[in-house]
């Protein structure tokens, strides 16, 4: 309907009727909106990918989650768009003309100021050159995400990728109870979107009944991992010829993003 006023300005006034059976239609037939993200699942999801020995996409879950992007902004993200000074330093996100900045006409960013996605930034940085994108294929992160719901047996629950930037949002309104502060932190310009994210969300988080035997295993993987058992970055192993042997680091696996990166995990 807006569309229609848009290309003939001179039915503005004139669809009353039209714009009523609409609105009777969205109280009827509510949207499918992305459920929220609960902090329980993000652990899950970030032991899944830890297990899978993806880095990446277990700090990816963290920045969408506590930065509140979204899926778009998310899959855009490469090492040059970070600002760091330091381990513990702020992170300053730059995401450019955004769905909101256009609209505007400026560039946003987010700044993220939580100690362990601090550290792990901080390593992912110093590990990968410049222009390295934090999600190297949209079609394997979204496989990922899916895999790691099956196997928390959470497919029923409808978590997408846009759940993380929901989750994150009910997150930090239950951490601050701060409105203006979320409505800057999400980058909403009307109040009455972000009221409907809280409200729903919410409400959402209350109903869930998660298993916590499902969840578990993979909580248990990210817990042990946490940043304070990062070593030093060590330079990537040479690869060795064919018939040379050698000795194989624990943590180490061929041709896979521990590899890449050049971890050593204890």
């Amino acid at each position: 309907m807006a569309g229609i006023q848009d290309l003939s300005p001179r039915l503005r006034g004139n669809l009353q009727a039209t714009w009523r059976l609409l609105r009777t239609w969205q109280v009827n037939e509510l949207p499918n909106r992305a459920p929220p993200l609960p902090l329980v699942v993000l652990e899950g999801l970030i032991g899944y990918g830890l297990f899978q020995e993806d880095y990446r996409f277990s700090l990816s879950l963290l920045i969408g989650f506590y930065g509140l992007l979204r899926t778009g902004e998310l899959f855009d993200v490469t090492s040059q768009d970070i600002a760091m000074n330091g381990p513990f330093s702020p992170i300053v996100l730059s995401l450019g003309l955004t769905k909101s900045g256009k609209r505007a006409g400026a560039a946003e960013s987010v700044t993220i100021q939580v100690r362990e996605v601090q550290q792990w930034v901080w390593h992912w940085k110093q590990a990968v050159p410049p222009h390295t994108p934090l999600v190297p294929s949209y079609y394997g992160w979204r496989k990922m995400f899916n895999d790691a719901l099956q196997a928390m047996h959470l497919q029923s629950f409808q978590f997408r990728p846009y759940s993380l930037r929901r989750g994150g949002a009910t997150f930090w309104w239950q951490c601050h109870a701060n409105f203006d502060k979320l409505l800057m932190m999400g980058r909403w310009k009307a109040a009455a979107t972000a009221k409907i994210y809280l409200n729903e969300g919410l409400s959402l988080l209350a109903q869930f009944k998660l298993v916590p035997a499902h969840l578990k295993p993979f909580r248990t993987v990210y817990n042990q991992f946490s940043p304070s058992s990062l070593q030093k970055l060590e330079q990537t192993p040479k690869r060795r010829r064919n018939g040379e042997r050698g000795k194989h680091k624990k943590g180490v696996t061929k041709g896979g993003t521990m590899l890449e990166l050049g971890f050593k995990y204890t």
